[in-house]
């Protein structure tokens, strides 16, 4: 399972009166070391990870990766395009269902929720019911209810 670490954080440190550096994971509270590493391939692992994902380290059972700014951890021992896969599919549901409630404002429409077989709309329609196709919706008598209609 594949899931988001908002906890994480990486920072570089570079060595005193050397070339290199290294990078810290922040998991919380703790830090843990990454190897020694370049300035210049640390800024390259981090203009990489805007494409794809990049495994940072693994503690305890959990790998973490770094991708589009964020950090994830997952223990299926998933591969970077797995990874990647998953993630790119969460976006773009994401995307899905914030244009869907763009477009339901646009139209003026409140959201709809299901009830017993029916949609049941809040907006201020003659009946309350949503009714497909060529049917004319017309409020039902008083005394009796959608269930004895639609029997």
């Amino acid at each position: 399972m594949l899931r988001r670490a908002d906890n994480v954080s990486i920072r570089f440190q570079k060595f005193l009166f050397r070339s290199k550096g290294r990078a810290w994971l922040r998991v919380g509270r703790k830090e843990y070391p990454g190897g020694s590493i370049s300035q210049e391939a640390y800024l390259k692992e981090e203009l990489q990870q805007h494409q794809k994902p990049i495994l940072m380290m693994a503690i305890d059972n959990r790998r973490y990766w770094w991708f589009q700014d964020r950090f994830y951890w997952e223990n299926d021992n998933l591969d970077g395009d797995d990874v990647h896969a998953l993630l790119q599919t969460r976006n773009q549901r994401e995307r899905q269902r914030i244009d869907r409630a763009r477009a339901m404002v646009a139209m003026g429409e409140e959201p709809r929720t299901r009830e017993r077989g029916t949609y049941r709309t809040t907006s201020n329609s003659s009946c309350g019911y949503e009714i497909r196709g060529d049917v004319e919706c017309v409020a039902p008598p008083r005394s009796c209810s959608l269930t004895t209609l639609f029997r």
